[in-house]
């Protein structure tokens, strides 16, 4: 989808040469031949057509159920879902992550993390091919753009040839600075290096064609201007209709798909109830008052609470027990030794059926220079000695067993904070309630982080190969 907007971008500048009582209409045909997905599915061909429309100070760009605004008189981008009837109002220049809910900023901000499509900046080159093709009566120069990038799923790269014509009633300066305005949000992943190279793409693109490869799967695409010019702009293509719904932040699917979605579900009676449980708990983590520990663990979870937290390999360890005692006691050390910990409200995924409820959520434990439980690069470095003195005179352990764990916690303690001096480690939350005497409360809870490094248990069998 981004592809497209990359060339519908080129018509922007139009919006400079139509008269104040007219309107320019531009239609615009694309083509995506078929393929097959990952899975075997086989997707079929498919035609999508999209409507430019272009006023004195604005312009309208209609997609499927998407249609984004630029607003040069208010100096705003508003986006709609005309399927759900949402929209967002955004002030251009667009600084884009002022607008994203708190998870999509976290994603954004640290690329790091694992399957994020920030790891890979999308990059690219254009090249001038040398040839010319005359395209509905305009000459046009040919440009070969190869763009180079990552999805959620893989890597693609895809070669364009782009026909392009600067024959055309417009200000290419102007153009230049609606063009930012737009792909400042359908284009938020490309590298500085590579807008500067779809500089080179100048005039207005009347024909483009792409082929691109995904892992195994190959696909076609034939954009075109199918035909344009001068219309009255219908009543209201440069406003939002009374009766859509405004949404304040930017989800991560939004960022990624560049379209806004459907309003946020709203939530039954009891799946309300449970939410608010929830919001306790992350009370509780914040507040870190540990003279109501016990007090707390009583309101929010069972009599015989079922504990896994994230440091529990084994059954009946401290972290893996059943009741209120252990309750009280894990979370009291959190509450003491334990980062900023956060609950990211946004992605809870609650199911209730009947007297039983589930709920899935995303969170973080925060350690940053500041805090009072933070450990600096010299504090961790003398621990990890400490500890590694102790592995070193384990009898029981075999010599090879002992070098491998000496190994493994030094560079551990020495590359962590090369890396940076803010650690954020993500964590996946799963929970259980039950409803007693009319209350939910938690009947069990299990946390965990992602896996990474060497684990423990593959570095002991290891050893016994």
């Amino acid at each position: 989808m981004k592809r497209i907007f990359v060339s519908v971008s080129f018509f922007l500048a139009f919006s400079l040469a139509v008269m104040a009582e007219d309107g320019f209409h531009i239609k615009i045909k694309e083509q995506t031949g078929p393929y097959t997905w990952f899975t075997g599915e086989k997707i079929p061909a498919k035609k999508v057509d999209i409507d430019l429309w272009i006023g004195e100070k604005a312009i309208a760009l209609i997609m499927e159920d998407g249609k984004y605004i630029v607003d040069n008189g208010n100096h705003c981008m508003i986006l709609l879902n005309t399927k759900h009837k949402t929209y967002m109002k955004l002030p251009v220049p667009l600084d884009l992550k002022a607008h994203l809910d708190d998870y999509a900023l976290l994603r954004y901000q640290h690329y790091w993390m694992r399957f994020s499509v920030y790891d890979v900046p999308t990059s690219g080159s254009v090249k001038e091919t040398g040839e010319y093709k005359t395209i509905q009566g305009k000459k046009c120069k040919g440009f070969k753009k190869i763009t180079v990038g990552k999805d959620e799923l893989s890597r693609f790269e895809s070669t364009s040839i782009v026909w392009a014509t600067t024959d055309v009633p417009f200000n290419l300066a102007a153009y230049d600075e609606l063009n930012v305005y737009l792909q400042g949000f359908l284009e938020y992943n490309n590298s500085k290096e590579f807008n500067d190279e779809l500089k080179k793409i100048k005039g207005f693109p009347l024909l483009e064609e792409t082929e691109t490869s995904r892992g195994p799967i190959r696909t076609k695409t034939i954009w075109e201007v199918a035909k344009w010019g001068r219309k009255k702009v219908p009543a209201g293509m440069f406003s939002v209709p009374g009766a859509y719904f405004q949404k304040t932040a930017i989800s991560y699917d939004e960022l990624i798909t560049g379209r806004i979605g459907a309003a946020q579900k709203e939530l039954g009676r009891e799946e309300k109830a449970v939410y608010l449980v929830l919001e306790k708990l992350q009370k509780g983590f914040t507040e870190r008052d540990t003279s109501i520990v016990e007090e707390w663990v009583d309101d929010l979870f069972t009599e015989d609470v079922y504990c896994i937290g994230a440091d529990a390999p084994f059954p009946n360890m401290w972290e893996w027990r059943r009741g209120r005692k252990a309750a009280i006691e894990i979370f009291r050390a959190d509450w003491l030794y334990w980062g900023d910990f956060k609950l990211y409200m946004e992605t809870a995924d609650i199911s209730v059926e009947g007297n039983a409820a589930w709920a899935a959520v995303f969170a973080t434990n925060t350690r940053k220079p500041g805090m009072k439980r933070y450990r600096d690069a010299e504090t961790l470095r003398q621990a990890i000695v400490r500890v590694i003195n102790d592995k070193v005179n384990r009898d029981e352990w075999s010599t090879r067993r002992r070098l491998y764990e000496v190994i493994f916690d030094a560079s551990w303690a020495l590359v962590e904070y090369e890396r940076a001096k803010e650690f954020i480690c993500p964590m996946q939350l799963t929970f259980g309630f039950i409803k007693r005497d009319g209350k939910w409360k938690i009947k069990q809870w299990h946390w965990q982080n992602p896996s990474e490094g060497i684990p423990l248990l593959k570095l002991i069998k290891l050893e016994n190969r």
